[in-house]
């Protein structure tokens, strides 16, 4: 049974972390085709298309698509490129040059459909963008990823977030 619950509506420090990654290293993802995964308010997206990217929003929630497009329309007077998608389902007609994701891998069973939406959606020479607030239930995804040949590297992304200093690791992943 899938939860309802709207996680969607909170701003997680992942996604400040995450957009604060992106709008810091724009030549990763200026003119690259990027897939948001899990968009929620749809930050990181929206600071990748800040600096120059084409993105497609996704998202289980309707709720959450509906926010996202009226919050891009309002920073950037264009309609957003938003769409229902299902981790457990990804679309493998679908490629992107980069996959971010922010806080996305906080429960075990999105762990293998995180990964195997990689796997279908990222092209070849394509790489993904993970934020990570150090769950422990992401370890596993981490494993994974090993076993499956790919690489990653972690970022520490240090910012401060309602008067208090964070921190999110940013996971680089590619496919060997």
């Amino acid at each position: 049974m899938d939860e309802r619950l709207p996680y969607w509506a909170e701003l997680w420090p992942s996604a400040v972390g995450l957009a604060g990654y992106v709008l810091e290293h724009g030549e990763e993802f200026n003119s690259k085709s990027v897939l948001e995964l899990g968009c929620g308010l749809g930050l990181s997206g929206i600071a990748a298309h800040r600096v120059g990217a084409q993105v497609r929003f996704t998202d289980y929630d309707q709720n959450a698509l509906a926010f996202t497009a009226k919050n891009f329309f309002r920073n950037f007077n264009l309609n957003a490129d938003v769409q229902i998608m299902d981790w457990r389902r990804p679309q493998a007609d679908l490629m992107f040059d980069v996959i971010i994701a922010a806080d996305v891998l906080y429960e075990k069973r999105w762990i293998e459909p995180v990964l195997d939406t990689l796997t279908q959606m990222l092209k070849a020479d394509g790489v993904a963008f993970i934020a990570e607030p150090g769950r422990n239930v992401a370890n596993r995804f981490f494993g994974l990823l090993t076993e499956e040949n790919w690489e990653y590297s972690k970022i520490s992304q240090h910012f401060r977030m309602d008067d208090k200093e964070r921190q999110v690791d940013i996971y680089r992943i590619y496919k060997c």
